[in-house]
C-alpha cells in the first residue's frame, strides 16, 4: 500500500520480470552516461557538486537491488560492474538485500555486489552494526539504537511534502508551461514567469527560420492546456498595451 502510494506519484518504479528490469536499466544507463559525458567535469565530478551551482539541479536515485533475482550472464555482469563503477558521481545511491543464504551464491554478479558495498545484517528486525559501515560501532555496546521512525503513513506523507517543497521553493509561479525536455528525457524544461523563476518578463530572439513563431505557438498551447482563463485574462488586461 504505502509503495503503491510512491508509485502514483513518480517517485517509486518496481520491475516484476527481467523484461522490464532490462528496460529500466537501459533507461538508467543512459541517464548516467549523460551525466558523465554532459555535466559533471574536473570542476564538478559528484553529482552533488554539479547541483550545488546549477540553476536545474538533477535528480538522485535510490536502487533497491533483491540480490537473489539478479542477472547471472556474463554480458549483464559487466555492464552492471560498469554502470556501479560510477553510479555514485552519477547520483545512483544502491541499497541490496537478500537473505544471508545469498552468501554461498556462485552468482559471479551478485558477489561483485557483495564485496562492494558493506554489510548491514538485520536479527529479529533490528540492525546489527559494524565497524564496515558505521566507525563508531562500539557504541552499540553501551546505547540501544532504534528506528527514528517507524510510522510508514508519516514517511510517505512526509516525502510528498518534501518533494512539493522542492517543487517550487515555497514560491509560485505565475506562469509555467511545459515547452520541451531534457537531453536524457526525464525532466521537462519550462518556459516560467514568477518568484520561483525570478523571471517577470521573457525576450524571445532568433534568426529567421529558428523557431520563434513556433516556440510561442506551444507557450500559447500550454496556456491554453494548463490554465484557465481566470488567472491569465485578468493580468493581460491589466499590464497589456492596446
Amino acid at each position: 500500500m504505502h509503495l503503491a502510494a510512491l508509485q502514483e506519484s513518480k517517485l517509486y518504479q518496481i520491475a516484476l520480470n527481467a523484461q522490464t528490469a532490462s528496460s529500466k536499466f537501459n533507461e538508467l544507463e543512459k541517464i548516467a552516461l549523460h551525466r558523465h559525458h554532459q555535466l559533471l567535469s574536473f570542476a564538478a565530478p559528484t553529482l552533488s557538486q554539479y547541483n550545488q551551482n546549477s540553476p536545474a539541479p538533477e535528480a538522485y536515485y535510490l536502487l533497491l537491488l533483491h540480490l537473489e533475482h539478479y542477472p547471472d550472464d556474463l554480458a549483464a555482469y559487466k555492464r552492471l560492474k560498469e554502470f556501479f563503477d560510477s553510479a555514485f558521481n552519477a547520483g545512483f545511491y544502491t541499497i541490496a538485500f537478500a537473505s544471508r543464504a545469498i552468501f554461498d551464491t556462485d552468482n559471479k554478479a551478485v558477489r561483485d555486489v557483495l564485496d562492494r558495498f558493506p554489510h548491514l545484517p538485520l536479527v529479529n528486525q533490528k540492525v546489527q552494526l559494524s565497524q564496515a559501515c558505521f566507525e563508531l560501532a562500539e557504541l552499540t555496546q553501551l546505547y540501544d539504537f532504534e528506528y527514528v521512525n517507524d510510522n510508514k503513513d508519516l514517511i510517505i506523507e512526509n516525502l510528498h511534502s518534501r518533494r512539493q517543497t522542492d517543487t517550487n521553493n515555497g514560491e509560485q509561479e505565475f506562469l509555467a508551461v511545459p515547452i520541451g525536455s531534457s537531453v536524457d528525457g526525464q525532466r521537462p524544461i519550462l518556459f516560467s514567469l514568477g518568484d520561483n523563476s525570478r523571471n517577470d518578463h521573457a525576450f524571445i530572439t532568433g534568426v529567421t527560420g529558428s523557431g520563434k513563431s513556433t516556440l510561442l505557438n506551444t507557450i500559447i498551447l500550454g496556456i491554453a492546456q494548463h490554465f484557465t482563463v481566470q488567472p491569465i485574462l485578468p493580468s493581460v488586461a491589466t499590464n497589456a498595451i492596446w
